[in-house]
C-alpha cells in the first residue's frame, strides 16, 4: 500500500516539475514582446543617386538641386508589425540644414527596418516589398514639387537611413 502511495507521489512530483510557470513581471522586466514599441532614433539622408525632396535646394556647384529635409517633413517606418509615424527631430548638420535629418518615434525592435517618404498611413510591409500610393493628381509646388508625391524608400539594420527616389524627377522652370 505504500508503495502506491509513494508511485503516486512521485507521479504528481514529475508532473508539477514539467508544469510552465507564468514569469513575474519582475522575470518579464527587459523582455520586448511582440507588439511593444521602443523607442528610437535615425538619421535620415539621401543616397549617392538621390540628386534632385523634401524639397529642391539652390543649383549647387556640381549642377544639381539637392533634396533636403523640412522641419515637417514626417516618414513612415515599417517594422514587419506595424507601421509608424516618425517625425524631424532635428537637423544633424548645422552647416547644410536640411541635408541630414533625425527622426524620432516608436516601433517594434527587428532587425531590419524599411521607410517611406512621406508617410503613408496605409503603407504596408510585405517581406521586403513596402506598398504605399503614387497619387493621381499631384499639384505643382514653387520651387520643388507636390509633397504627397514624391515617394522615396529607405532599408536599414542600424540607426542611419539613406532614401532614394522611387520616381523620376523633372524640374521646369
Amino acid at each position: 500500500m505504500n508503495k502506491k502511495y509513494f508511485i503516486s507521489a512521485l507521479a504528481i512530483m514529475v508532473v508539477c516539475a514539467c508544469t510552465k510557470e507564468n514569469p513575474s513581471n519582475e522575470q518579464m522586466d527587459g523582455i520586448n514582446n511582440e507588439g511593444d514599441k521602443i523607442s528610437v532614433e535615425f538619421s535620415a539622408g539621401f543616397g549617392d543617386t538621390t540628386k534632385s525632396k523634401a524639397f529642391l535646394g539652390d543649383k549647387n556647384v556640381e549642377g544639381y538641386y539637392p533634396t533636403l529635409w523640412e522641419n515637417t517633413d514626417k516618414i513612415s517606418v515599417l517594422d514587419g508589425v506595424s507601421n509608424n509615424l516618425f517625425s524631424v527631430d532635428r537637423f544633424t548638420d548645422p552647416d547644410k540644414k536640411g541635408y541630414n535629418a533625425a527622426f524620432t518615434g516608436n516601433v517594434t525592435e527587428t532587425e531590419t527596418y524599411y521607410a517611406l517618404y512621406p508617410y503613408q498611413e496605409n503603407a504596408t510591409l510585405d517581406g521586403e516589398y513596402i506598398t504605399a500610393t503614387l497619387p493621381d493628381i499631384q499639384t505643382a509646388t514653387v520651387n520643388s514639387y507636390d509633397p504627397t508625391a514624391s515617394l522615396m524608400i529607405a532599408r536599414t539594420t542600424g540607426e542611419s537611413l539613406y532614401f532614394r527616389n522611387v520616381c523620376s524627377t523633372v524640374r521646369i522652370t
